[in-house]
């Protein structure tokens, strides 16, 4: 299932040109405007409700990309939207591997949008394996049609995957912190990690199960038997939890 879209923002996200027209200008043409509401931004929100993930890939200034992403005001998306961006003048597909390395995605569960034709045909030879779409798609059928053609699977979600998004964004704070011992056990401490464990219930199911198909790190034999009727056996889960979300 699709897990991550990678989207490019000048002529993608937005029709306006970030580094040739600055965050002021395009600030302006998004909140009082009104425009830039096209097909891939509407698409994306409908998609990160869904509970996949969205991360940016732009050739652009980071402090001016975060600039206006923090002052988006009528637009389907806004920073908390995104758990990771990647903006500066390195090759793309460079960046690209360094998002999928960061999350720890493989390129079989990822999307990469854009504008650019060049950029689509690079990213799909070095990424074969990852769906790769031009944004002028987006523009000739309504966003909606998208989810009715199959070229998206999202899979069956369950609550966990939901809350995935506050997961990776501590995640990526932890490596930041890692650069210095004092920054990682302050960061450590102040998550208030706590590990509870309780009996499985039927409403557990469905991620457990999606838990033990999807990883072979819990197998030690290839034999599972659930059943929840057996009231000789009892089934326990481990569940961590932190101030931002539950694992």
């Amino acid at each position: 299932p699709l897990k991550l879209i990678i989207v490019d923002l000048d002529g993608t996200l937005w029709s306006h040109n970030l580094a040739e027209e600055g965050p002021a200008a395009l600030i302006t043409a998004i909140n009082v405007a009104n425009q830039d509401k096209n097909g891939v931004a509407t698409f994306l929100k409908s998609c990160a409700e869904k509970g996949v993930l969205l991360a940016i890939c732009s050739k652009n200034n980071l402090d001016d990309v975060v600039k206006v992403m923090q002052n988006l005001g009528d637009f389907p998306l806004n920073m908390g939207d995104f758990v990771y961006i990647k903006a500066n003048w390195e090759n793309k597909t460079k960046n690209v591997q360094e998002i999928l390395s960061s999350l720890q995605f493989s390129q079989e569960s990822v999307c990469f949008i854009d504008n650019s034709i060049e950029q689509c045909a690079e990213i799909k030879d070095s990424f074969p394996k990852m769906l790769v779409v031009h944004s002028d798609e987006f523009e000739l059928v309504d966003s909606r049609d998208f989810f009715r053609t199959g070229i998206f699977e999202f899979g069956q979600l369950t609550k966990e995957d939901l809350l995935r998004k506050k997961s990776y964004a501590v995640n990526r704070k932890l490596v930041e912190a890692q650069g210095s011992h004092y920054d990682l056990d302050d960061f450590l401490v102040g998550l208030e990690m706590s590990c509870m464990f309780s009996e499985i219930t039927v409403d557990d199911m469905p991620r457990i199960n999606q838990i033990l198909e999807r990883t072979n790190q819990f197998r030690a034999n290839r034999k599972f038997d659930f059943d929840l009727r057996d009231e000789r056996i009892k089934y326990l889960k481990f569940e961590l939890v932190d101030k931002y979300t539950s694992y």
